[in-house]
């Protein structure tokens, strides 16, 4: 397996793990964002569909969400049994994936509930 950066400046060491059942396990970490190419061949021929063009994109930046809402105010009535609304906006933090948690007293863990605005 050979990962090569669109201009070929750029080359990817991918770690192979044989899942002993005739499949291969394949994984790397692009060190940029950008266009790859995937060449894959088994006894030096390629596979079919080789090479595989990959679009790589920035990692999201997290410091540029936001958080704000009725239950994070400091002075919010919270009760409990009842919804606690907050939003988090990520428009601007790039490609990601949002991940919520809450822990509430004593080790219990309250429910989230995730809206996707279109």
């Amino acid at each position: 397996v050979d990962i090569v950066s669109k201009n070929g400046r750029t080359t990817v060491d991918p770690r192979i793990e044989d899942l002993q059942d005739n499949t291969y396990g394949v994984t790397y970490i692009a060190p940029h964002e950008g266009d790859f190419f995937i060449t894959i061949k088994v006894n030096d021929n390629p596979i079919p569909g080789s090479d595989f063009k990959v679009i790589v994109h920035p990692s999201a930046n997290a410091s540029k969400c936001r958080a704000y809402g009725p239950s994070l105010h400091p002075n919010a009535l919270l009760i409990s049994g009842r919804p606690l609304e907050l939003y988090v906006d990520t428009k601007k933090a790039g490609t990601g994936e949002l991940q919520v948690a809450a822990q509430g007293p004593k080790k219990t863990t309250p429910k989230v509930f995730m809206a996707e605005e279109d």
